[in-house]
């Protein structure tokens, strides 16, 4: 079997250590298919439990344990670790088209982690049924969805284009945070118009070009606010963050020039 992720805890036995010292290695957890497989993001929370996502195609060992899918698509993992190098649970999506489902960024904050990824054609998380509107099986969507830190699907909202390429994104080109009172705020970047869990978000300007995307969900998953970079050029959001006073900050990069 060939393994392919890679999960690891390094920590200071000492707090006095000199910076000329090697950091202590504690242990390593690994999985993965005979296929493509990809470990794409990774948060921790206050008992030092780590919350993994990525996707792996095919039959696969998910840290030890086997899984086989229904389908023969890439399919979406989340899995829990405990401090102590044990699996605490894993949940699994599918999806019918051609890349099927994967998970690219997870952050956790009190009590729920939210995961955000993309899916082609017909997806299922949990009793959760999410369809691609247009295009079929070529058509990419996005997701973001909340999930207790038992690993409970608390709900998942979906966010699409009408363009004919879809929401043409890769983990780098998203993230997420959420704040102490669960409001999610997270980049993506997308052209022509975003659906964003059924409010329609369109550029300032028109054309082809893509548009960087900061959007603000609250608790429940519904839309509040969004801002989009108006642009002579591709552009797209790459980090964001939480500032003590309530601020968000991001990073986006563009191409030609921006106006903000």
């Amino acid at each position: 079997m060939k393994t392919i992720f890679t999960f690891f805890i390094s920590c200071l036995l000492f707090a006095g250590m000199i910076q000329a010292q090697p950091t202590p290695y504690r242990w390593t957890m690994t999985g993965g298919s005979d296929a493509a497989d990809f470990g794409e993001g990774i948060c921790t929370d206050d008992q030092g439990n780590a919350y993994v996502t990525g996707f792996v195609r095919g039959a696969a060992s998910i840290f030890g344990t086997d899984h086989t899918p229904a389908g023969t698509t890439n399919y979406m993992f989340l899995a829990k670790l405990s401090p102590n190098k044990e699996l605490l649970w894993y949940v699994t999506a599918e999806a019918s088209g051609s890349t099927g489902a994967s998970g690219f960024k997870t952050t956790y904050k009190n009590g729920y982690v939210y995961l955000l990824g993309d899916f082609r054609g017909d997806a299922v998380f949990h009793s959760t049924d999410l369809t691609t509107t247009p295009m079929a099986s070529e058509y990419r969507a996005n997701f973001i969805a909340r999930y207790s830190d038992t690993g409970v699907l608390d709900w998942i909202r979906k966010f699409e284009t009408s363009h004919t390429g879809g929401l043409v994104t890769t983990g780098s080109a998203n993230n997420l945070v959420a704040d102490s009172q669960g409001n999610v705020y997270f980049t993506t970047q997308f052209r022509t118009d975003i659906n964003m869990a059924g409010t329609v978000l369109e550029p300032t300007t028109g054309g082809t070009n893509f548009y960087a995307l900061v959007v603000k969900l609250d608790a429940l998953g519904a839309y509040q606010w969004h801002w989009n970079s108006v642009n002579a050029g591709d552009d797209r959001g790459e980090a964001i963050g939480l500032a003590p006073n309530g601020n968000v900050v991001f990073v986006t990069r563009f191409n030609s020039a921006i106006t903000i």
